[in-house]
């Protein structure tokens, strides 16, 4: 009687330990980390220091760019930097100037990191000054562009990486004089190279 209790418990726990054996086969656990690694090098953030060559000033900018393949994304950023110009009094002056912008990036794979180049169009939000002979004239925004090229590495499984980044940046505006009666409107350009050290994540 012991001996038939005994195979029948033994037959039991086989039939168990099989049936959890095939759901775990049918229904295998999610690779959370390869899933979650995947997400993170499709969305990228970019934010950085950088140091103005023309005007010796600093400036911030802070970018997210989603990847739709593997080396084209699209995304948005803002960024402020020092331009020089002058105030209502023909005072010259440096001017902080923000900007927000749409941004299109290109990735290829350099040795254990990614190059990037990238194209950023939005609007400088400010109000500025030109001199004139006669007059100092009054405008205000203009258009923002930044064309630039870049180089991170990751440094852990989470994709942090610190980069190093190289643009020109510049402003472009339409001014409208007025002298004697007389209205005359010019489109000026200004601009500067600004080298940047940021952190992607």
């Amino acid at each position: 009687m012991k001996l038939i209790l005994v195979s029948t418990l033994l037959t039991v726990s086989s039939l168990c330990a099989d049936a959890q054996n095939t759901n775990a086969s049918a229904n295998p656990a999610p690779s959370f980390d390869s899933s979650s690694r995947a997400e993170a090098q499709r969305n990228n953030t970019f934010a950085d220091l950088g140091l103005s060559f023309g005007s010796g000033m600093p400036g911030v900018s802070a970018t997210y760019n989603r990847k739709l393949t593997k080396r084209f994304g699209i995304g948005l950023g803002a960024q402020g930097y020092f331009y020089p110009g002058i105030d209502r009094f023909r005072k010259p002056i440096e001017r902080f100037i923000p900007a927000p912008y749409a941004d299109l990036r290109w990735y290829r794979g350099v040795g254990k990191g990614q190059m990037f180049t990238f194209i950023d169009v939005g609007v400088n939000l400010y109000l500025g000054f030109d001199a004139y002979v006669s007059s100092v004239v009054e405008h205000s925004n203009g258009l923002y562009s930044g064309l630039g090229i870049g180089y991170y590495r990751p440094v852990n499984k989470a994709g942090l990486s610190p980069y190093l980044s190289l643009k020109l940046v510049s402003d472009t505006y339409k001014s409208t004089q007025t002298y004697m009666g007389h209205e005359s409107s010019s489109v000026s350009l200004d601009a500067t190279i600004v080298l940047s050290a940021g952190l992607r994540f």
